[in-house]
């Protein structure tokens, strides 16, 4: 059974999660827009007028297992985070911690500051170029795989969908496959559309 959950993340975020039950929500795309040149409002629905930038699954312990996929908008991890710590703040805590690596990033500042929280920005090279790791309170975590901000609207679409969609726990090294599959015209997503 399907939901929608609207929830206030803070003063300035609205967020609505789409899941098949209320103890977890398993898929959540996001989209932000800037209100009034000062607030910015977090999307998170399964419109289909509205682009999606965020995908959730679940997420096991083998080697290489993500949460879901990102699209961000830039390489601007200073522009780009605000809105993804809102929406996983809910989860996993309060974010203090997000782990990158700055080959495929912009520099970045060593500290983002949200509201009255700090976030710590970690360049580190062994992390793979096509994930992000956030840290949480208590220890808890998430791993995203991230698209490419040149992605096309159609190859991000169908990966995203791919995730939201899966039964089984997502890896990146599958997602990675999925999109050098779709680089090299090997994939017509319009077979492979759920």
């Amino acid at each position: 059974m399907r939901f929608v959950h609207h929830l206030a993340v803070d003063a300035g975020y609205s967020v609505d999660i789409v899941g098949l039950s209320c103890a977890a929500p398993s898929v959540a795309v996001c989209d932000s827009e800037l209100l009034d040149g000062s607030v910015t409002l977090a999307h998170v629905s399964s419109s289909p007028s509205r682009v999606t930038r965020l995908a959730l699954c679940e997420r096991d312990q083998t080697r290489g297992a993500v949460d879901g996929a990102w699209w961000p908008k830039s390489f601007d991890l200073s522009s780009e985070l605000p809105d993804l710590v809102a929406v996983f703040g809910s989860w996993i805590g309060e974010v203090h911690r997000v782990v990158y690596d700055p080959s495929v990033w912009l520099p970045a500042p060593a500290r983002v500051i949200r509201r009255n929280e700090m976030v710590s920005l970690n360049p580190y090279r062994l992390v793979f170029s096509d994930t992000i790791y956030l840290m949480g309170t208590h220890s808890r975590d998430a791993v995203l795989f991230v698209l490419s901000p040149s992605s096309s609207c159609e190859e991000a679409r169908h990966v995203l969908c791919e995730v939201s969609s899966s039964a089984q726990p997502m890896n990146a090294k599958a997602l990675r496959q999925l999109v050098q599959q779709y680089a090299s015209g090997s994939v017509r997503w319009e077979d492979s559309a759920p």
